[in-house]
């Protein structure tokens, strides 16, 4: 098997499909970002019996969530119950 005129073809098909049909959800994601959205596309070549068969892939963060939780722990003394804090 080779990668082909073909093969490109149908991998920009895919990828303009996924763009399109994600564009409201990427452009939330963009006006929400705080300095710019990253989007990942991927693409997956595998030879099959009569050519190629081709996965795309799209990712991206919509919402950045950050949290962060800690505790305080003393292994010679009793644990009387769970004392943590948000940081």
């Amino acid at each position: 098997m080779n990668i082909g005129d073909k093969t490109i073809d149908i991998c920009n098909v895919l990828l303009g499909r996924l763009l399109n049909e994600h564009k409201d959800e990427l452009n939330e994601a963009y006006l929400k970002a705080e300095d710019s959205l990253d989007v990942s596309l991927k693409l997956k070549i595998s030879p099959i019996t009569n050519g190629n068969k081709v996965k795309a892939d799209l990712s991206f963060v919509a919402e950045k969530i950050k949290d962060s939780v800690s505790g305080e722990v003393s292994e010679d003394q009793m644990v009387l119950g769970e004392d943590f804090e948000r940081t």
